[in-house]
């Protein structure tokens, strides 16, 4: 269960700076107490983004941002909180999905009447049966999978495929899975999804099937002013006229490193939402490629920052296992922006397949 936010007072604040860092400190707390089983989100660390970014730009000129790697959301919805008008890009439908829900769940969007449905329409002929073909008795029991195919059954007949109501019911039913089936912080054979077997034997689990009826519709009541969500690779977003007008990009791409191929780690909420085979999906085929291969890092990087707009503030995240040192990260940077200021931030990442579960954030601020 979410523990309950904790809250900061700023009775003893002197000066702008601390009022704004309680405001972070507190806005973080919100999100540490809901569930996101997503790796590598910034949640814990969302305060210490702030006071970075606080310190080092003018942050009060800073009007727009722009979160373009979307990944969970969580820092883009964070600088909503904290009274930005937000931009989020996410290139993962599945990730997309989750960040619309995060910001626009509100209470009673789904009523009991519609939840009732999905949890309880069978409808045999209208269902393709996609997940119970390809993962029963694999990843799911039988009787999981085909809940689940009734599911997305429901809930396309119910509210339309890509409508909001479609889109929290389904970011409903991909964390509950998540929750489940991610287990130990560990990937198996690169997805998030356990097997059958790792997963019953789980402590967690106990070797007792998913309970869809203990899943609940997700509930976030947020403020701020409404973001702008979209789902476009990268490069294709700042080609959009819009992009040219955002004050900062905050940029946390894939590190390049191990487990940074997201398109094939979340593989399965991805075929959920498609209803088809991974490899043939189109727009994962070139796209989740240019910052997780190796060998083609370092030119979509560079490519990158030729297409960020100059005039604009550019924050990126990496970390000591990243693709590249980040001197020579910053030293790229270099070569587009007049200052560039490297900030550390301590962080832990408990899914590191080396074991080591602590590690620094870096901040390359470009200025």
């Amino acid at each position: 269960m979410p523990r309950k936010p904790e809250i900061y007072s700023n009775l003893f604040a002197t000066s702008e700076r601390d009022l704004m860092l309680v405001d972070a400190v507190n806005a973080q707390s919100q999100f540490l107490s809901m569930p996101n089983p997503y790796i590598g989100n910034k949640r814990k660390i969302l305060a210490s983004i702030f006071k970075e970014i606080y310190d080092a730009l003018p942050y009060n000129d800073i009007k727009s941002l722009c979160d373009l790697f979307g990944g969970s959301f969580v820092v883009g919805t964070f600088f909503r909180e904290m009274g930005k008008e937000v931009y989020a890009n996410e290139l993962l439908l599945s990730s997309f999905v989750n960040g619309y829900a995060l910001n626009f769940a509100t209470e009673g969007f789904i009523t009991e009447e519609e939840w009732k449905f999905l949890l309880d329409s069978r409808d045999v002929q209208s269902t393709d049966f996609f997940v119970s073909d390809k993962y029963g008795d694999s990843r799911f029991t039988k009787r999981e999978a085909e809940y689940i195919d009734a599911f997305y059954t429901n809930s396309a007949r119910l509210f339309g495929v890509n409508s909001p109501k479609f889109y929290v019911a389904n970011a409903s039913l991909m964390q509950f899975i998540m929750t489940h089936c991610f287990v130990g912080g560990r990937l198996n054979s690169g997805q998030v999804i356990a097997s059958l077997e790792h997963r019953l034997q789980h402590q967690r689990n106990e070797n007792s099937e998913m309970n869809f009826y203990r899943m609940k519709p997700l509930v976030y009541n947020r403020k701020g002013i409404q973001p702008h969500l979209y789902n476009d690779d990268v490069f294709d977003f700042l080609k959009r006229e819009e992009s040219s007008k955002i004050d900062m990009f905050y940029i946390d791409p894939p590190y390049g490193g191990q487990q940074s191929d997201y398109a094939f780690m979340y593989k399965f909420f991805e075929e959920y939402l498609a209803r088809k085979s991974f490899d043939e999906i189109e727009y994962l085929k070139l796209a989740s490629k240019k910052f997780s291969k190796a060998k083609t890092y370092g030119e979509s990087f560079e490519n990158l920052l030729v297409a960020l707009p100059k005039e604009s503030y550019w924050v990126l995240s990496y970390n000591d296992s990243s693709w590249s040192d980040i001197g020579t990260i910053s030293g790229m940077i270099e070569k587009h922006k007049k200052t560039v200021v490297v900030k550390e931030i301590e962080y832990d990442y408990k899914y590191r397949a080396s074991g080591n579960t602590t590690g620094v954030e870096y901040l390359i601020i470009g200025k």
